[in-house]
């Protein structure tokens, strides 16, 4: 409602995570007027990452829109300034570090985002996608908060990855997999997680 006192924003906890560990923060990427409630949340909740699983426009239609500023350039979100620190590019995903800061205080988060995902498709090399989400989860954060994990909307893809990594996990402690139990636990927090 670009209230800049509102604190609703369209996001849930998902707690289905096989190591206890893991928290996920789940929302629909920020497009239109919800630009400073979504910079908003990555300061109120800490973010120690940021996992994008979408592109700013796929099939000519937006689908999130740019939150960070070019290289070395700094914008404003309200009270909050955002500044690219750098920017790593590979062939399926880039890596961008992002400092963030209210008041004089500064924190620095880095943001994942897969870019060989389509929209109500599958990544072309699968492969990608699992070394995407092992070096998501190889990397460090000085952030005490959840790891923010977005789409488009919210459900697709987003529950396809938290469901990829909660079924890895379990596939390296048990060898073996409970498909259907992992995304009934996860549609029990949010409706329509993981498209089928």
């Amino acid at each position: 409602d670009n209230d800049p006192n509102s604190d609703y924003i369209n996001a849930c906890y998902i707690t289905v995570s096989y190591n206890l560990m893991s928290l996920y923060y789940h929302i629909p990427g920020p497009i239109g007027v919800n630009m400073e409630e979504f910079i908003r949340m990555i300061w109120d909740v800490d973010a120690s990452k940021i996992v994008m699983l979408t592109n700013l426009f796929e099939n000519a239609i937006e689908k999130c829109k740019q939150y960070w500023p070019d290289i070395g350039k700094t914008q404003q979100f309200g009270q909050i300034y955002m500044k690219l620190i750098k920017e790593e590019v590979y062939a399926h995903f880039t890596i961008r570090e992002i400092q963030i800061t209210k008041d004089s205080n500064s924190r620095i988060f880095r943001q994942y985002h897969y870019t060989s995902w389509p929209d109500k498709g599958v990544p072309s090399d699968i492969a990608s996608l699992v070394e995407f989400r092992n070096k998501v989860n190889k990397s460090s954060s000085k952030r005490s908060g959840p790891m923010i994990v977005h789409c488009s909307a919210g459900i697709g893809r987003t529950g396809t990855y938290l469901a990829l990594d909660y079924l890895i996990q379990q596939a390296q402690a048990e060898n073996s997999v409970d498909i259907f139990s992992c995304v009934s636990q996860m549609r029990q927090e949010r409706v329509n997680m993981v498209q089928t």
